[in-house]
C-alpha cells in the first residue's frame, strides 16, 4: 500500500503508515514525533510521544498543554507547563480556573463559587472579600438618586434644608433588591421623598436625617416600594 495517496476525484491527499490503526500523518525529528494525526481521528502537536487518546492535544517539553476530547467528562483542558490544569471544562457544564486543585474560580449550575467548586449559591465565596463603596458628595438642597447610587453612598453637604427624591423605576431603573446610603454631611437635614407612583415606608414615618452624619439606609422590597431605616426623624 503507498504511504501517500492521492485520490484525483476528491483532491484529497492521504498519508497512511499501512496498518489498519495508527498515524495517518507522522511529522517527527530525529524519530520523535511532533505532529500526528491518528486513523481514529486523534490530533496531536506533541514532544512526548504518540498514542494520545484525546480528540487534540497540544505538548510543551514538560507537559501537556492543551487537551480536547469528547468521550471523557473534561471535555477541555488548559494547562501549566508542567502539566497540570488551569482551566478545565466539563461535559455537564461546569468550569474551573485557576491553580490545580484550589477551586480558585467554578461554575456550576448557573453558580459561582470562588475558592470553592462547589458553590451553594449565586455567589459563593470562601475566604475573605474586600468591599470598597464609592462616595458621592452633592451640595446642592435639591437632589436625585442615579442608578450609580445603588450599593454606595451619597453624601449631602449643603447648610440648608435638603431633598432626596427616590425616582420612579420608569425613569431610574433600580432593581428589586437596590440598596441605596445617604448621609447628612452638612447642617440642612436630608428629607427623603418618592417621585411619582413612589412608596416610602418607615417606622413612625420617619424620614429625615436627625443631626450631622446621621444616615439612611433605603432597601427596594418591590418595584417602587422602598423601606427607609437609619437615625432619623420626623
Amino acid at each position: 500500500m503507498s504511504n501517500i495517496y492521492i485520490n484525483p476525484s476528491s483532491g484529497i491527499v492521504e498519508f497512511n503508515t499501512g496498518a489498519a490503526s495508527g498515524d495517518f500523518i507522522d511529522l517527527n525529528l530525529s524519530g520523535a514525533s511532533r505532529f500526528t494525526f491518528e486513523n481514529s481521528g486523534e490530533l496531536n502537536l506533541s514532544s512526548l510521544g504518540t498514542g494520545v487518546a484525546e480528540k487534540f492535544t497540544i505538548d510543551s517539553q514538560s507537559g501537556r498543554l492543551l487537551t480536547i476530547d469528547t468521550n471523557f467528562d473534561s471535555v477541555f483542558s488548559a494547562n501549566d507547563v508542567a502539566g497540570l490544569p488551569i482551566l478545565e471544562a466539563y461535559s455537564d457544564g461546569t468550569v474551573v480556573m485557576g491553580d490545580y486543585n484550589s477551586g480558585d474560580f467554578a461554575l456550576t449550575g448557573n453558580q459561582l463559587g470562588i475558592g470553592t467548586t462547589a458553590p451553594a449559591s449565586k455567589l459563593h465565596v470562601e475566604g475573605s472579600v474586600t468591599s470598597v463603596i464609592s462616595q458621592r458628595v452633592d451640595t446642592s438642597t435639591s437632589y436625585t438618586f442615579v442608578i450609580g447610587d445603588q450599593s454606595n453612598i451619597v453624601a449631602c453637604a449643603n447648610g440648608s434644608a435638603i431633598t432626596a427624591t427616590v425616582p420612579p423605576n420608569a425613569d431610574v431603573a433600580f432593581p428589586l433588591g437596590a440598596e441605596l446610603a445617604v448621609v447628612q454631611a452638612g447642617a440642612g437635614q436630608v428629607t427623603l421623598t418618592g417621585g411619582a407612583g413612589v412608596t416610602l415606608y418607615a417606622a413612625d414615618s420617619e424620614v429625615k436625617t436627625r443631626v450631622i452624619y446621621s444616615m439612611a439606609y433605603l432597601y427596594q422590597s418591590s418595584a417602587n416600594n422602598w423601606i427607609v431605616a437609619g437615625d432619623l426623624t420626623s
